[in-house]
């Protein structure tokens, strides 16, 4: 129940998260905004720049792990699976109609994610022909991209004063099966 509800994602305790993955042989880790969470915890879906350094590491090794935790639940939970990314598909196709506007700027940038900015940033990065909210959609979809994670594994702890409870459920035959562990 805490993760359900992709109309109510933005209240959701768990709308953020952290995706560690492996680029250059280092690890990396970024905070992403969790789009829509599948109810039966199969997967989970957030968006990103096709240009971005995450894409890059994400088709050299799909395997990731996330992190989530929120300080007022006392829930940490560390999430485990492979990464599929969805461009130009009809997956990224209906993320984009049900973007905002203001979020599909994002992907009109000239600038690919993690570039030196120049000088004269604002008129290179916003050029004068994408201010007109009616060109936003047309103009930003090329570098839009929904990235899918099929989890296959799931770690939870709740931390309490009154004794931590941990568990790990593991995906077999499409079902989750869950042991206890050590806190």
């Amino acid at each position: 129940e805490l993760l359900s509800g992709s109309p109510f994602l933005k209240r959701n305790p768990f709308h953020t998260g952290n995706i560690a993955y492996i680029r250059d042989n280092k690890p990396q880790v970024k905070t992403v905004v969790i789009r829509k969470w599948v109810n039966d915890l199969s997967s989970l879906y957030f968006h990103t720049d096709i240009r971005s350094q995450k894409i890059k590491a994400f088709t050299q090794n799909n395997h990731v792990m996330m992190h989530f935790y929120n300080s007022d639940l006392k829930i940490q939970l560390i999430l485990s699976g492979c990464v599929t990314i969805h461009h130009n598909n009809h997956i990224s196709d209906n993320a984009w109609k049900n973007s905002s506007i203001m979020s599909q700027r994002c992907y009109a940038v000239c600038l690919a994610p993690s570039e030196r900015m120049p000088d004269s940033y604002n008129d290179y990065l916003f050029p004068q022909d994408t201010i007109d909210a009616d060109f936003f959609p047309l103009k930003g979809y090329e570098n839009f991209s929904v990235i899918q994670l099929d989890i296959d594994a799931i770690e939870w702890l709740y931390l309490h004063h009154h004794g931590n409870r941990r568990i790990y459920f593991q995906k077999k035959d499409n079902h989750f099966i869950g042991e206890w562990l050590v806190p």
